[in-house]
């Protein structure tokens, strides 16, 4: 047998209201709906000016920086600023005689093999290489280079999409704050 629940009448001064709850919504059938609700098809709801805008709303949890769940770079360029602080040594890539095995994290830039990108640390001591693929070891720097602040680099892309990992050769370092910036040139 359905179940419906109505909660009194209330009469006051002449006015009334009737409040239906059958399946948790509020009726406006018989008066004014409670405050900071508008009467809409005869219910009770959340006026649109007041709704939660969903733009605004993150769609889902930030990535976690590593070769499977990375940051995305934009295809056009950009930069991102963080911290390797409390970060995994996950990449070990071989850079200019350098094996990169400090804290590390990871984006993904997808742009077509044959792109010509210049990535640059602006700020910290971390330094940033580039990658054909994301894997743990032992993956070559494109260009066998890698960019420190004041010294970027310039690679070509060999395959789609291609990785910026943000690294150090100490694997016993702290981590530190840094800020990437990929461009085409």
């Amino acid at each position: 047998m359905p179940h419906r629940l109505v909660l009194g009448l209330i009469v006051v001064g002449g006015c009334s209201f009737r409040a239906d709850y059958p399946s948790g919504s509020v009726t406006c059938r018989e008066g004014p709906c409670p405050e900071g609700l508008a009467c809409v098809d005869m219910l009770c709801v959340t006026p649109v000016d007041a709704a939660p805008d969903d733009m605004d709303a993150p769609d889902g949890p930030p990535p976690a920086l590593t070769c499977a769940d990375p940051g995305i770079i934009d295809p056009l360029g950009g930069s991102d600023s963080g911290n390797t602080m409390g970060r995994m040594n996950l990449v070990k890539a071989m850079c200019g005689g350098f094996v990169n095995n400090g804290l590390d994290v990871v984006y993904k830039m997808d742009v077509p093999s044959g792109t010509n990108l210049t990535v640059a640390i602006s700020l910290g001591t971390r330094k940033a290489y580039v990658l054909s693929q994301c894997q743990e070891f032992p993956p070559q720097c494109l260009g066998n280079a890698r960019a420190v602040m004041g010294s970027p680099i310039a690679v070509t892309t060999t395959t789609r999409p291609s990785f910026i990992v943000v690294d150090d050769e100490s694997g016993s370092d702290a981590g530190g704050a840094y800020t990437v910036n990929v461009s085409l040139p």
